[in-house]
């Protein structure tokens, strides 16, 4: 039996968490975006295979407003203050989500729309030691050569899984994570690297793989897809 997994990580949509909307004073701003559950209670990234930053965006100057996200990611309660945009801006925070269960704000706003950021991580890949083989390989690509979303790598031994800390944290704490590839955007990349028929190959053996991803100015339409094969 052998496994395939593909996950995309999308274009930004400015409205996946809430719709358009208009507050007449502090408090929540509905969950009615394009990504929210049947239940409109919260929005999971997770389920369609990676965690992300959150984007705020209005026509309208809200500057003076402060909006906190309230989610988990990887198990643990996330919680985000993000300043408002100037006028006809989007701004994005800082923390992956891989689920949002709220967005409030302390002010008053008009015209606010509540969405996907930048930066995020694929859902994190395990390594199956129960199937008969090992070999494994996984590929990423984006969709616009000219505006790559970058793409750092880890491979680890350790069970990072609800470890009570996010991949923010994990990364940051080195815990335990080795680089597979240092930050950088090419348009195609595949590991393991193939070699010349002359060489002999490596395959590092990892428990699992972590994938960040890292937009800027100028990615927010580009989209980016793993797809990992084991056999």
């Amino acid at each position: 039996m052998s496994r395939y997994l593909k996950y995309t990580f999308p274009a930004v949509d400015t409205a996946a968490i809430s719709l358009i909307q208009t507050l007449a004073g502090g408090g929540d701003l509905a969950l009615n975006g394009t990504l929210v559950d049947s239940t409109g209670s919260e929005v999971s990234f997770i389920t369609n295979g990676y965690s992300r930053t959150v984007s705020i965006t209005s026509a309208n100057d809200l500057s003076l407003a402060t909006f906190t996200v309230t989610g988990t990611q990887n198990g643990v309660i996330v919680t985000e203050a993000i300043v408002g945009p100037t006028a006809g801006v989007t701004i994005t925070g800082d923390l992956s989500f891989d689920v949002v269960t709220s967005v409030s704000v302390d002010i008053a706003v008009a015209a606010v729309s509540v969405g996907s950021g930048l930066d995020g991580f694929f859902r994190l890949i395990t390594i199956d030691p129960n199937m008969g083989s090992l070999n494994y390989s996984f590929s990423l690509a984006n969709d616009n050569a000219l505006n790559e979303i970058s793409t750092t790598i880890y491979g680890t031994h350790d069970k990072l899984e609800f470890n009570n800390l996010t991949y923010e944290d994990n990364v940051d704490g080195n815990n335990f994570l080795f680089p597979v590839k240092t930050v950088s955007a090419p348009t195609n990349f595949v590991f393991p690297t193939p070699v010349a028929a002359t060489l002999s190959s490596y395959m590092p053996l990892y428990r699992s793989l972590l994938i960040e991803l890292t937009g800027a100015a100028g990615t927010e339409a580009t989209s980016i897809t793993l797809i990992f094969i084991q056999i």
